[in-house]
């Protein structure tokens, strides 16, 4: 799995920074291996003054934490080929409680996207 990063605030103070770092300790001690204590901007010499005290490094860096596809995303992808019966991506849908539906031919190649709204429709 990826990092999950544990972040204060965009500009952060003291408390932001110890905040993540604190929490992102629990998060690994109660079973969350992969969270990582993180930082949106600068630190200051009084960050820097307790993160010295007590012999801890600055978190990670983030420059940019806006969420992309990637981050979102399935990658295990439920599809139906352009052959499928409406009913059966139907079923496939209430099965796996989604609403969109890939069309995928033989090559894996995207033909389209059935809508549980649009196959409503049609079925009407």
């Amino acid at each position: 799995m990826n990092e999950i990063l544990v972040i204060g605030h965009r500009n952060p103070d003291t408390d932001a920074i110890c905040s993540a770092i604190g929490y992102a300790e629990f998060k690994r001690r109660t079973g969350m291996p992969e969270a990582v204590a993180a930082r949106c901007g600068d630190t200051n010499d009084r960050i820097d003054f307790v993160l010295n005290t007590f012999g801890v490094p600055a978190p990670k860096f983030v420059a940019d934490v806006a969420p992309t596809v990637r981050d979102v995303m399935q990658s295990r992808i439920m599809s139906v080929t352009p052959e499928a019966t409406a009913a059966i991506a139907l079923g496939m849908m209430d099965e796996h409680n989604i609403r969109i539906l890939p069309v995928l031919d033989a090559e894996r190649k995207c033909r389209g996207l059935l809508s549980l709204f649009k196959l409503t429709k049609f079925l009407r």
